[in-house]
């Protein structure tokens, strides 16, 4: 089963939550803390929104797969109703190969 990005993005948001909470206080001194927790914070917001955009992708993506099986299962039912009718009127069935070609430039 594929995981979603969203749930990879959360795996290494954790991993980086507990960096923080247990590695960063005997890393630093006090003096520098200010800045880095304000970078930190704007870090964490640009991540959350990043989250937020692979959601919003990955369900996109989903979505426009189910219309395009969708529109692929209606083309094949149209294609179906013109062969009926075509044989039902005694018509010969046409395919792109018996079809006229597009006309050049040059026949203008």
């Amino acid at each position: 089963m594929q995981q979603s990005p969203v749930q990879a993005s959360r795996g290494l948001f954790l991993l980086a939550v507990l960096l923080i909470r247990y590695v960063y206080p005997f890393v630093m001194p006090s003096a520098v803390r200010g800045v880095v927790w304000s970078l930190l914070t704007a870090i964490v917001i640009l991540f959350l929104g990043l989250i937020g955009l692979l959601y919003i992708s990955y369900n996109r993506d989903k979505q426009y797969a189910s219309e395009i099986q969708y529109l692929r299962h209606k083309i094949t039912e149209k294609d179906a109703q013109i062969k009926q009718l075509q044989q039902r009127n005694g018509q010969p069935l046409t395919t792109s190969d018996s079809l006229p070609a597009a006309p050049t430039p040059s026949d203008f």
